[in-house]
């Protein structure tokens, strides 16, 4: 399926972009934060014998610069949106503690806050997992409080939580 943007701007998109116009124009690769508001525009189905993709028309329907102290709390945010959306970790059975994604781990240096967030949204997917296999499998008994265990783990290491000394 692939996404395209329309190309035509509301007035309201314009008018919110019209004093950056000459700055854009003098400073080739010049970036601008903002907060952006998109909307299905179209959609184009394909036959199911046409060799060609589906595709989603979204427009641009709101758009708000961002303009001094602004701009860093607008990346703070963006962020927080990029950690929630791309937590992941496993849980290290030998030490009892759950890890998040190492690359996830080096773009959050030192913020408390979102390294937390991450974490406990990481291990939330992980029980979430588990819990979807128990729903829809058929377990033994024994398998079942394999599985049970598991989220017991899950859970208690992230209430216990301590970090790698290395971190």
């Amino acid at each position: 399926m692939k996404l395209k943007l329309a190309s035509a701007l509301p007035s309201a998109v314009i008018e919110s972009v019209q004093d950056l116009v000459k700055p854009l124009f003098g400073k080739p690769g010049m970036r601008v934060v903002g907060i952006v508001e998109l909307a299905h525009v179209e959609r184009l189905e394909v036959a199911p014998d046409e060799d060609k993709e589906p595709v989603v028309t979204v427009g641009m329907k709101m758009l708000e610069i961002a303009h001094g102290e602004q701009v860093d709390h607008l990346r703070r945010a963006a962020n927080a949106l990029y950690v929630q959306r791309t937590a992941t970790g496993t849980l290290d059975e030998e030490v009892g503690a759950f890890e998040l994604n190492r690359n996830l781990l080096e773009g959050l240096s030192d913020d408390f806050a979102l390294r937390e967030t991450a974490r406990l949204r990481a291990a939330m997917n992980h029980q979430a997992t588990i819990l979807h296999r128990l729903k829809v499998g058929t377990f033994t008994e024994a398998d079942m409080r394999k599985q049970i265990a598991k989220l017991h783990d899950i859970v208690t290491s992230v209430l216990e939580f301590r970090e790698d000394d290395d971190e």
